[in-house]
């Protein structure tokens, strides 16, 4: 940065006849403002001088500068607008190292705002003006949430839960019986694959509230090898 101030200094360098060099000096003591006329006669000449820093290299240096900046933001180029040389391998590869810094601090915030309000509570219970509530129930009270810091892990995460439930089915087909437990297990994995885990209570609603409202199975025609319906699945 300092190089690059000093290519835009520069000096007048004034040629004068010897017997005004003095005269000269006195007259120039202060250089001339921007935008002012100077009247010379032919005797007089002026050129200016600037430090000769090779202006082809101030790209590179100021490439280096920037690299500086992402390197103590921990974000990547292309994050400011800034494609140089990056393709969209190398982006993609880039964009989780940040991406995972973003959602720590997002967890750590999001921490600091429970505890405010945990101790904000606990101080209007102290005074009277809130009830006092068991700790297991504290986290019915309020409930703190932040948008996804890249949605591109959601298709990845459908992608899973998807899997897992494949998976599950074959498992199911071959112990070739019904097994509440392996049951809880596959709605178990299946949200924390897609993303959004539940509290053991939520997971015993759904499954007592599919037993209690079964769904009847799907009969499928069978088409034979005439196009008609040659049966039932």
């Amino acid at each position: 940065m300092r190089l690059h101030w000093a290519a835009r200094s520069f000096l007048y360098i004034v040629t004068v006849p010897s017997n005004k060099v003095e005269a000269k000096a006195v007259q120039y003591a202060n250089a001339p403002e921007s935008g002012s006329i100077v009247v010379k006669d032919e005797s007089e000449t002026w050129e200016t001088l600037t430090p000769s820093l090779r202006g082809a290299d101030a790209g590179h240096d100021m490439k280096a500068v920037r690299q500086l900046i992402d390197a103590g933001s921990g974000f990547p180029p292309h994050w400011r607008g800034e494609g140089g040389e990056v393709n969209v391998a190398t982006a993609e590869a880039m964009q989780a190292p940040p991406e995972k810094f973003l959602i720590k601090r997002q967890e750590y915030f999001i921490w600091v705002l429970e505890d405010i309000i945990y101790q904000a509570y606990m101080r209007a219970v102290e005074i009277g003006a809130q009830p006092a509530i068991p700790l297991t129930e504290f986290n019915d009270i309020f409930t703190v949430s932040a948008p996804d810091v890249t949605l591109r892990d959601n298709d990845q995460l459908a992608g899973g839960s998807s899997k897992m439930a494949e998976a599950f089915s074959i498992l199911q087909n071959t112990i070739l019986g019904k097994s509440p437990t392996l049951h809880r297990i596959a709605i178990d994995l299946m949200l924390k694959f897609a993303g959004e885990p539940q509290e053991d209570k939520v997971l015993d609603k759904i499954i007592s509230e599919a037993k209690a409202d079964p769904i009847e199975p799907m009969f499928i025609p069978n088409q034979g090898a005439g196009g008609k319906p040659g049966g039932q699945q």
